[in-house]
């Protein structure tokens, strides 16, 4: 399947940034590269977090149709194990 789209909540479109191209197997997991400066609400460092929405639009092989899908992670600024800097 062909990816159409690939897009970030925070860091926008990264379709360009997709390890290995374009064209994906199904049910497969593929790595993008990419960075930006999260923004938080809670300036402490041992409570802040953000979330991060990634969104891929695809088209399957042989006109098989389209499909798209979304993923979520809240992450930890600085993760409970770790010392605040």
């Amino acid at each position: 399947m062909e990816v159409n789209s690939l897009s970030d909540s925070e860091a926008g479109d990264i379709l360009a940034n997709l390890v290995g191209g374009t064209t994906i197997a199904p049910e497969t997991c593929h790595d993008y590269t990419g960075s930006y400066l999260p923004e938080t609400s809670n300036l402490d460092p041992e409570l802040a977090s953000f979330e991060d929405v990634v969104t891929a639009n695809v088209t399957y092989a042989l006109g098989q149709g389209t499909d798209s899908d979304d993923d979520n992670a809240v992450c930890e600024l600085c993760p409970p194990d770790e010392p605040a800097p």
